[in-house]
């Protein structure tokens, strides 16, 4: 069921616990506040003078207090949450509308009111007679409950009204505004089919405001983050922490308001945006392999040669993978692969320069020959079916597993990619060096 979401944006708390030049009346003291006869003799105790004359509107109490966070509400738009209250005697939370934010005087129409005990209340929900607008303006403002009749008979024309505010220190009323904000956003995630495992395409995302995209996966663990500006987003590219291994694994997306708008997802304070309907913006996609036997790679590296010197690994697809290259200017650099994850490399040289993936020895006489381009190396690793082995033209793709990986139980021996090298044998300089993290 479809359900719309309210935003409240904290805008003014006004706390009873002390005035901006902290002159707040020390609790202990028991005249704190009153207004006391200037006339009064403070030097000669008069025991059949009056007592001091106290306004009887000062019903200040330094503790009380009323704060509204924003927030995100998942039911209907006739609903209001109070993050907190603390009340020193029993009362009420009333909303009102607000005519002016910058003044808090101009509280009109009463929209709801929820019983209040004394003492801290968390996550106070107050229920309103009406739908709210987007852009209008409430006013969250805490009672006193008197007389005690379970009734909130407020009627600000009374000389004396029933269930009056509750002040602060300096007698004002305790209370915070709150603009009400209901986005406009949109999100759109089709089944497709892989190009990279480690990477996803989102069809369609739209805010008003500055968000985050997050996608997940069925155990909740977040593989991908970014932030948006806002706009108008298709076919949106996002490059995940893993690859996608089981062909047809469902995948998780979610759009925030980047309410802080740091760029960094903090559940905390960045909310689920809805769509015009109300409803949170949560979908669940599927992704899933053209070919199984193949699966897509994880990463592409794009490589050339230099001569007969050297092998250049230009770039890598996602580019936010291209790290993995030691130095993307150097010459036979190192390159950090992961066990598990599936690599395409395109030797732009192939008709000169073949590649070998190998164990590497102490000199080009102790490699030992792992898979190479044309060579139709057989048996494993290239028959193995963990491997996935493919050469076509000057592409090559193979999964970091198995045999390739030095998986054979019970042989601590067993030879383990951890370089490359030309075939060509007069190519002696284009050698280098793999590394295998977990």
């Amino acid at each position: 069921m479809s359900r719309r979401v309210l935003f409240l944006a904290l805008i003014l708390t006004i706390a009873a616990c002390g005035s901006p030049e902290d002159d707040t009346p020390d609790p202990t003291d028991r005249d704190a506040g009153a207004d006391v006869d200037a006339d009064a003799d403070t030097d000669v105790p008069d025991t059949d003078a009056p007592d001091a004359d106290v306004d009887p509107d000062a019903d200040a109490e330094p503790d009380d207090h009323v704060r509204v966070e924003r927030q995100v509400l998942t039911e209907a738009r006739d609903e209001v949450r109070i993050a907190e209250v603390l009340a020193t005697q029993p009362g009420w939370v009333a909303i009102y509308a607000l005519d002016n934010p910058d003044d808090l005087s101009s509280a009109g129409e009463l929209l709801g009111s929820v019983a209040v005990d004394a003492g801290e209340s968390s996550d106070v929900s107050v229920s309103l007679t009406r739908e709210l607008e987007d852009g209008e303006w409430l006013l969250a403002r805490l009672h006193r409950e008197a007389p005690e009749d379970g009734v909130f008979g407020y009627d600000a024309s009374a000389d004396t009204p029933d269930d009056p505010p509750a002040l602060d220190a300096d007698g004002q009323p305790v209370a915070a505004a709150v603009e009400v904000r209901i986005p406009s956003a949109g999100l759109q995630a089709d089944d497709h089919t892989l190009e990279f495992s480690t990477r996803v395409r989102i069809t369609m995302v739209s805010s008003a405001r500055h968000a985050l995209i997050a996608i997940a996966d069925a155990d909740e663990e977040t593989l991908a983050t970014a932030p948006l500006a806002p706009g108008l987003f298709e076919a949106l590219p996002l490059t995940l922490s893993r690859p996608i291994a089981t062909p047809g694994e469902t995948l998780y997306v979610y759009l925030f308001e980047d309410v802080d708008e740091n760029g960094v997802l903090d559940a905390s304070i960045d909310t689920l945006q809805t769509d015009a309907g109300g409803a949170p913006l949560v979908l669940n996609f599927e992704v899933t392999h053209a070919d199984p036997a193949d699966p897509a790679p994880a990463v592409r590296f794009e490589m050339a040669s230099l001569g007969t010197t050297a092998y250049l690994f230009e770039s890598a697809e996602p580019a936010e993978f291209t790290d993995a290259i030691s130095d993307v200017q150097a010459w036979n650099p190192t390159v950090t692969l992961k066990r598990g994850w599936r690599y395409e490399i395109n030797n732009q040289g192939i008709n000169v320069h073949p590649f070998d993936l190998l164990d590497l020895g102490d000199t080009r006489a102790g490699d030992v020959v792992l898979a190479s381009q044309g060579r139709n190396i057989d048996p494993a690793p290239e028959a193995d079916p963990q491997v996935a082995w493919v050469d076509e033209g000057p592409i090559m793709r193979f999964t970091v597993a198995g045999t390739l990986a030095g998986e054979a139980p019970g042989n601590p021996n067993t030879p383990t990619l951890n370089g490359y090298r030309c075939a060509v044998t007069g190519h002696a300089e284009m050698r280098g060096a793999f590394i295998i993290e977990d």
